[in-house]
């Protein structure tokens, strides 16, 4: 006869004991003695290891000393930090050598109030800006951007943008 599955299985009888079963971890282990004859060849390299105390440690990112400005750098510098609140310049372009730089202001006038400026760059190298002002406030920028096609694609800055690229530590 077969027996459905949610049938219990019948019980033991009472005056007969359960057969103790062994479980895994009753079972013994057997003993590992260590072959003292024979070195750990593991042992003999990590002696000859350098501790990582005794590895140079990299400096903190922060603590990188300041490379001073070069000659340039530091005159455009000081240029920048000399304008004034509600001052404005005119960016007409951002090149990676001064050499672009220098040629693309050639190009102007040479009264035009061009200045070609090495602005740095926030991994320590530099690219080089051409800008005209100082203007004496937003409204004499617009108009010089608007009057002259020259100007007419520049980037329109505030003396305390300028300030801000130029002044970082």
């Amino acid at each position: 006869e077969l027996v459905p599955p949610t049938t219990p299985a019948p019980a033991q009888p009472a005056d007969e004991p359960k057969a103790a079963e062994p479980k895994p971890a009753d079972e013994p282990k057997p003993a590992v003695e260590p072959k003292a004859a024979e070195p750990k060849p593991a042992a003999a390299p990590k002696a000859a290891e350098p501790k990582p105390a005794d590895e140079p440690k990299p400096a903190p990112v922060a603590a990188k000393p300041e490379r001073p400005l070069d000659a340039r750098a530091q005159a455009d510098r000081d240029w920048v930090l000399q304008l004034k609140p509600g001052q404005w310049v005119l960016q007409l372009s951002a090149m990676n050598s001064a050499q672009e730089a220098t040629a693309f202001a050639a190009a102007f006038k040479p009264n035009a109030g061009l200045h070609v400026l090495k602005a740095p760059r926030d991994n320590g190298g530099a690219y080089y800006i051409v800008v005209r002002g100082p203007l004496p406030s937003r409204a004499a920028a617009e108009t010089l951007m608007k009057s002259n096609p020259a100007f007419a694609k520049a980037w329109l800055r505030s003396a305390k943008s300028m300030r801000n690229q130029f002044d970082k530590p």
